[in-house]
Order: structure tokens, then sequence, then C-alpha cells
């Protein structure tokens, strides 16, 4: 089946328990994956990791505005607000997490320097040349044409600026058999409909007028979190189950658990791989 944007709004407004049960939602406001290195040994250290790796490499400093392109509930736009100064406009097609994005803001101190829109970051109406940077941590994923998003982010960056995209990539454009049930075991869980390749984005990028583009293999750093995942896999597909049956939840909550495993497998199997994508106008 084809995942619209109302299954994604549908996934994010069910699973968002799960998220602030065990996934640290409350504290980090992170609805992503950890970033483990020498400088962040522990879960919550390597959310908000990924945040200070990501700015670090688009340069983010106070004179910047950022596009947070698939904004969650504001966690990435407000750490940069806060810790590099800058002022960030996220962007969610799902109307409660602008809400709560916008509150978060407010409760944190930088209402000032974040707003938050109900948009598509694909097709955002925001004026040519808007934004030094156009970031996207976990979020790309959902575009229906990734093409068209980094079309747009051209757009959108002023001469200089950066577009920064963590997300999980394709390791290669066709899966078939087992292969291609493990990719649908996992994608179809978390209501995405497929995944491009690194080179594929550098071809997207390519096209639209980018330069000095790079594309970095970050999954032997996001494999702790994967492997937390598994380990929550299998009691979590049994209560899925029961529940589902029950009819206490919907299809697409109860296949969230399974996600859980197959994700996990098919990072091993180096079916997909965590990566960061860089470009500059």
């Amino acid at each position: 089946m084809a995942f619209t944007r109302k299954d994604i709004i549908d996934y994010y407004d069910k699973t968002e328990i799960s998220y602030r049960l065990w996934w640290d939602l409350n504290r980090s406001l992170a609805i992503h994956f950890g970033y483990t290195d020498e400088k962040a040994k522990t879960f919550r250290e390597s959310l908000i990791r990924f945040n200070e790796v990501l700015a670090q490499q688009a340069r983010i400093g106070p004179a910047d505005r950022v596009m947070d392109a698939g904004c969650g509930v504001g966690g990435s736009s407000i750490f940069l607000a806060r810790t590099c100064g800058c002022r960030a406009d996220g962007v969610t097609v799902c109307p409660p997490q602008a809400v709560k994005a916008a509150a978060n803001a407010r409760e944190r101190g930088v209402a000032d320097r974040c707003r938050f829109h109900e948009m598509d970051y694909c097709s955002t109406g925001f004026k040519d040349g808007s934004f030094s940077v156009v970031w996207g941590l976990e979020s790309i994923c959902y575009a229906e044409s990734k093409r068209r998003f980094v079309h747009e982010a051209y757009r959108l960056l002023k001469p200089g600026g950066r577009l920064i995209v963590a997300d999980g990539f394709a390791a290669r454009e066709h899966y078939e058999g087992r292969d291609a049930r493990i990719m649908d075991g996992w994608l179809s869980g978390w209501a995405v409909n497929a995944l491009d390749t690194g080179e594929q984005f550098t071809q997207y990028g390519a096209e639209a007028g980018f330069r000095n583009m790079s594309f970095r293999d970050v999954s032997k750093n996001v494999f702790p979190s994967s492997r937390k995942l598994f380990l929550f896999s299998i009691p979590a597909i049994i209560l899925a189950q029961i529940q589902y049956r029950l009819g206490f939840i919907t299809w697409l909550e109860s296949i969230h658990s399974v996600t859980l495993y197959y994700q996990y497998v098919g990072l091993k199997k180096r079916l997909w791989q965590y990566g960061v994508f860089y470009a500059e106008k």
C-alpha cells in the first residue's frame, strides 16, 4: 500500500506515547536515532549528540536562519536556537506537532527565535532565498519525491546556504525476495513508502545546482539505537498483537512494533544505511 499524508499524521499521533515512554521524548524532544561516539556514551546523550554533529557540519551560528524540515515536536529547532543562537522555522504536516513544538519553545525560552508551521516541506510557500540552512533530521524519508524536496531546498537557500539531511538511505535501488520483505517490514511500520540511495540524492543535488556535496555513512554511530529498538521488539510485538485483536489499537499501530525488529535486521544485513547528505548552494 502507498502511505498518504493522513497515514503519516496518524502514525505520529498514535505512536507518540511510545516515544514518550521509551525514547526520552519529554526531555530530549527527539524522534530520531541517537549518534553514539566518544562524546556520547549514554542513550540520552546520543540523541542530543546528533544535533551537535549536524550543527557543526552545517556551521550553524547566530546569523543563520534554519528551516527544520519535518520538525516533529521542535527538538532540533529548539536545540539550534538555544545552542547556536540562530532563528529556526520548523515545518511539519502534522498539526498537533506544530502546536506542541510552539509550546515546547515557549517552555524552553526560545519562542522569540522559533516559529512552527503546518506545511509541506516539498512546497513551502516561503520566498526564494529565505534561509541559510535547510535541515532534515530523520524526516526526509517521508517525502513522496526526494528529488522535489532537494529542489525546493535549493530554491529556499541563499547563495552559500547549506543543506544537511540525516536519515535512512537505501543501500541499492531495487530489492527482491526476502530482502524486499525485510525492507517492507521496516518501512511500512513507520508509514514510509520508500528510501532513496545516497547516489540518488547526489544526482538530485547536481540537477538542482548544488556544489560541494558529500555523503557519509554513519550506520556504526546509530547502531546502538538500532539495537535498543530490536531489544524492545519481541515483547512489543506480542503485546501489540494482543491489543490489536482486542480492538485497542489500529493495524498501523500494531505493525509499528514489527518495524523495531526489521530495521535492525536490515541494518545488520546492510540493506540500508544511515547517512548524512550535505550540499552547498
